[in-house]
Order: structure tokens, then sequence, then C-alpha cells
């Protein structure tokens, strides 16, 4: 079959020339070392035959080889230096082989070595392990040692790795090289080409398959080549058409997959936003259940305390006479025309009063009260301007008297006079004069007079939301809410707390910055229950927080800001462009975003801040995103 090789196909040497060329190399290996142990003279005996020039066509030229080699021949003692030399170079070998040996056997001696260090320090840790003990320092720290070391060894394994590969690289080059290459290596080679070269003379001279056998065997080499290519390519055909229908299958499965991931996202969507609705059901349902709970409980305290007062009540009431009783042993100790500065008329027991002196009166009454036992009492007001102890008080001196009297919480003078003279019998009023212990003793009588009025004031709060509203936009701490309404002992200094009002002695700097509407709520609220009372009502828990609470939150709310501005600013605005939402709209987003850092607390707070202060409908955009972003810049 070598005369049918295919056309421009590089022959192969046979494997009997690598065999050769060992026995070649072999035989001048012996043949050089006879020669330098006999003499000069015995070195062209011992010559291997396989190297001796092979006599080629008449018509072919001599190769440069074989007239290397003649040459040699011609020259001994040339040849007898090359044989020297490739003598030497095999020591050479030999030596770099026993050295590279004896590295190796060094570098296995130390692996070995190594092992058996390793070896013994497992031994210990497996016995640790066994006897459930513990491992010692100097194991941790010889294990340390060896962690450090492994990269150390490990780079220094790939240097060693790729000097190797970088020696492979230049020895394989060598060989390819035609001056390290062996002689009889060349010749072989050179025979082969030189055979093909004759094939393909022979085809070229007479091509034609019926007389020349080696043109027909070609054309069978073709032909079962082709035969077999056609094969490989219906093989390959068919292969292409399994591999069609298999896309065109996966191709529907996976349009199939698609759609049930399109579902299943879908299905996904529905189940977050139940799951969001849900959440936020449940927490407002806590919410009123929380509400409830106090309610709750403020209900029990209220029934406490009305089963004590009823208690108190049942206990004095045996002892407590009618005013008409009182009206009548008055009227029996001491007659109306000869009362003396220190004696109550009968007609001031009585509990008739006009409509318009009902809801001042009562005003008054608070404000009696409050500040009774002071220096500034009313009390104390009316006998200062009794100068003759009369009991009795003229026009002028009763209104120099309520100016006397701070803790009056009517406005003008005047009008706070004319109603203490409407509250007055009308028979004490006809010489124009009053008996101020009568007035007293009408304000006392004031509050019988209306436990069973529709007109009695109610203890009833305004609502504490805007307060509060007040408190975390103005920075105000709960200390500092308490410490300015106790500063509150007149009705200009309340209108400047709760209003803003500069006049009248008060400062606008002490104003807690609170609409006009519910500023004025307050201010009456203050009017019917006063400074200490308000105090006791008044939840100031509810109203703002104490100033290391509020410093807290307001860092807590700085940094959850800072770390979710840009996922703020996006979510704010997918809403609206001005970022105004809706109460649960904000709620929604910063719960979505800042959830994880701050408290449903927190957040109610920074919806208080953000909104404003009064509860809105739930469609009213009036939420400011913006408003929540400017804590950065405080």
């Amino acid at each position: 079959m070598s005369g049918a090789r295919p056309v421009g196909s590089v022959p192969r040497r046979p494997s009997a020339s690598r065999e050769r060329s060992c026995s070649g190399d072999g035989d001048a290996r012996s043949g050089g070392t006879g020669g330098i142990n006999s003499g000069r003279k015995a070195a062209p005996k011992h010559r291997p035959g396989s190297a001796q020039p092979r006599p080629g066509p008449p018509s072919a030229p001599a190769p440069p080889v074989a007239q290397a080699i003649r040459s040699a021949s011609a020259d001994p003692k040339r040849y007898l230096a090359s044989l020297q030399a490739q003598c030497t170079e095999l020591k050479c070998a030999a030596n770099n082989a026993t050295e590279e040996n004896m590295r190796a056997r060094t570098r296995l001696m130390a692996l070995e070595r190594e092992l058996q260090k390793r070896d013994r320090l497992l031994q210990p840790l497996l016995q640790l392990k066994q006897a459930g003990m513990g491992v010692g320092l100097d194991v941790i720290e010889k294990l340390r040692e060896e962690r450090n070391m492994l990269p150390i060894f490990r780079r220094k394994a790939q240097d060693l790795q790729a000097q190797l590969d970088e020696r492979d690289a230049d020895i394989k080059r060598m060989k390819i090289a035609p001056n390290f290459t062996r002689v009889i290596e060349l010749q072989v080679e050179f025979a082969s080409w030189q055979h093909e070269m004759r094939r393909l003379d022979s085809l070229l001279k007479d091509p034609s398959p019926e007389s020349n056998p080696a043109s027909q065997k070609e054309a069978e080499v073709h032909v079962q080549r082709s035969a077999k290519l056609e094969g490989d390519l219906a093989a390959l055909e068919k292969h292409r058409d399994s591999l069609v229908d298999e896309v065109a299958e996966v191709e529907a499965d996976h349009s199939s997959w698609q759609d049930t991931y399109h579902e299943k996202e879908a299905e996904l969507v529905r189940q977050q936003d139940a799951t969001r609705d849900l959440a936020v059901a449940f927490k407002d349902l806590l919410q009123r259940r929380r509400e409830a709970e106090e309610v709750q409980d403020d209900i029990d305290k209220m029934a406490l305390s009305q089963r004590q007062a009823s208690q108190e009540l049942a206990a004095l009431t045996p002892n407590c006479k009618t005013v008409a009783e009182l009206a009548a042993e008055n009227m029996a100790v001491a007659p109306a025309e000869g009362l003396d500065g220190c004696t109550v008329s009968g007609a001031a027991l009585s509990c008739e009063f006009s409509s318009s002196a009902l809801a001042r009166g009562w005003l008054l009454r608070q404000a009696a009260l409050r500040s009774s036992g002071s220096e500034a009492s009313l009390f104390a007001c009316l006998q200062g301007r009794d100068q003759d102890a009369d009991g009795l008080l003229s026009a002028s001196e009763l209104v120099q008297a309520i100016g006397d009297w701070r803790s009056c919480p009517l406005d003008v003078t005047e009008e706070a006079a004319a109603v203490v003279s409407a509250m007055l019998p009308v028979s004490e009023r006809t010489d124009g004069s009053v008996r101020w212990l009568d007035l007293l003793v009408r304000l006392e009588c004031l509050a019988g007079s209306l436990s069973s009025s529709s007109k009695a004031p109610r203890l009833e709060l305004p609502d504490v939301r805007p307060l509060r509203w007040a408190c975390l936009r103005g920075g105000i701490s709960r200390e500092e809410f308490h410490r300015r309404l106790l500063a509150v002992s007149s009705l200009q200094s309340a209108r400047a707390l709760f209003l803003g009002d500069g006049d009248g002695g008060g400062s606008s700097e002490q104003s807690v910055g609170l609409v006009a509407s519910h500023g004025a709520s307050w201010v009456a609220a203050w009017q019917d229950l006063g400074t200490q009372q308000l105090l006791l009502l008044l939840p100031l828990s509810e109203t703002a927080r104490s100033a290391s609470a509020l410093k807290a939150w307001q860092a807590r709310c700085i940094s959850a800001l800072r770390a979710h501005e840009k996922e703020l600013v996006e979510a704010f605005t997918v809403w609206r462009a001005d970022m105004m939402l809706t109460e649960e709209q904000f709620h929604m987003v910063c719960i979505d975003v800042m959830g994880a850092k701050l408290s449903e607390e927190d957040i109610e707070d920074l919806r208080l801040l953000a909104g404003p202060p009064d509860s809105v409908t739930s469609s009213v955009a009036a939420f400011s995103g913006s408003a929540v972003l400017q804590l950065l810049k405080q």
C-alpha cells in the first residue's frame, strides 16, 4: 500500500527507523568508547554499518550528509575528533542525569522527612480527637506555620514547573534542529522522501490506471476515501436532522416553561401585594388594639376614681347641709340690715345665677382655686382694696382689685369686673357697692349650680397630634415643653406659648409653633384647667419625646436616610414628581425602604413630620417626601 499513498501526503517514517537509530547510537557509543580505550587507529574498525553512506540513484546528486560522511572517511582524524566530541557530550549527559537523579533523590528524601513530620503531627491530633480533648497551643502554632508555608511551597512548585516546561521546550527545539539530529535519523528521513519522490514521478509519467498499477491503487485509495467521506457526511446529516428535531422540541419546551415562569411571576407579585396588604391591615389592627387597651385602662382608672369619689361623697353626705338651710341659719343669726364685714348675706347663698355669668364665672372660679393660698390670690386682692374693712367695695375698687389679681383668666379688667358684678345678687348692688365676701361665696356655689347644668365645661383636652407635630418640627423635647408650660401664669403667656403672640409680656421665642386654630383650642383648655391641672391631664409622653430620645430618633432617621437616600428619592418620585404622597403611600415607602432600621413609632413620627397637623383622608396627597429628606441637612 506504500505505492497507493495519496498525492501530497507527508510520508511517515517506519517504526523500524527508531530502532535502527537507537541501535546505531548504541554502536556509535560502543565504538567511541572502544576507540578511546584502544587508540586512534582502532577506531575505524568499530564504525557501525548503519553509519555507512548508502549509494543513491545514479541520476540523483549526493546529499550533503553523504558528502560529509565521505569527507569524514577520507579524514580519520576529523572523524575521531567528532567521535570524541560525541563521547564527551554523552558523558556530560550522563553526569547531568546523575546529578538530576541525585537532586531528585534529595528532594524525595526531603519530602519523606516532611511527610514523617506531618504524620507525627497528625497522630496527636487524631488521638486528641478520639479522646475528645482540646488541641494544645504548640500544635496550633505548628499548624499556623504550616498554613503560612503552604503558599510559599505552592509558588515554588509553580516556578519549578515553569522551569521544567522551559527546559522541555528547549530540548524539543534542539531535537528538531539539524545540527543536533543524529545522522542515522536524517538518513532514514531522506530515504522516505526519496521513496515518495519516486512514487510521485511514476504517477506523473503514467497516470493511467490501466497501465500503471500505482495509479490504480491511488485511484482505489481515493475512491475508498471518498466513500468514507460520503458515509461520514451522511452520518453527519443524519445527526444534524436529529439535532434539528431536538432543537424544535427544546424550543417548544423552553416556550412552555417560559410561559409557566411568567405565570408564576405574576402569581408571586399578586401574593406579595396580598401579603403587603395583610401586613398593613395587621399593623392597623395592632394599632387599634393598642388604642383600645389604652382606652380600657383609662376607663378602669376613671371607674376606680368614680368609686372612690362615690365612697367619699357617701361619707360626707350626712354632715352636709343644703343651701336653703344655710341661708335660713344665716338669716336667723345675722339679719341683712345689720351685717358686718365678716358676715355672708343670705342672698349670696341662693343658687340663682344669670345666664351671662355662668360660663365666665366658671373661669373665675377655676383661676381663684388655682391661686388660693398665695399672696396674689383673689381673696388677698379683694381684702387689700377693702381699706375700711366694712366688706364693701365700690365699682372702681373692684376694678382695681381685679387688676391686681394676676391670675385673672379674662383679658379686659372691666369685663372681669362686669362679670363679677353680674354674679352678685341684685339687692346687694343697689347702692353701687358690692360685698366681696359674697362674691367668693357665690363663686363657690357656682360648682353646685353647674353640676347638673349642660353648660358645665368639660375636662377634655384637644387633639394631642398637632402639639406633637409642632414639637417635632421645632425640635422641642418633653423637658423643654414641660418647662415652658410651667412658666405660664397668665392669659398673655398662654397665648405666647400656644399662639406665638409677642405682646402682653409673652415672647414669641417660647412659642411651640402651633397653627392658629389649634393654638386657640389649647389656650381655651388652659383657661378651663389652668397650668397644674393641664399638666396632670396632658400625656407628655404622647406630646413630645424626651431630650435623649429625640436626639436618638434624629440620629436613627439621618442614618437611615443617608443609607437609602437614592432609593427613597426613586420611591417618592415614582408616585409623583413633587414627592407629595398620600398617607398610605408614604407609610408603604418608609416601611419598604427603611423598615429594617426604623421602628413603627419612628416611622409614625416621620409621617407626622412630613404631613399636616390635622388628620386627612387617605386620598389626599398631603405628605411631603422632600420634608423628610430635609433632615439630612440638619
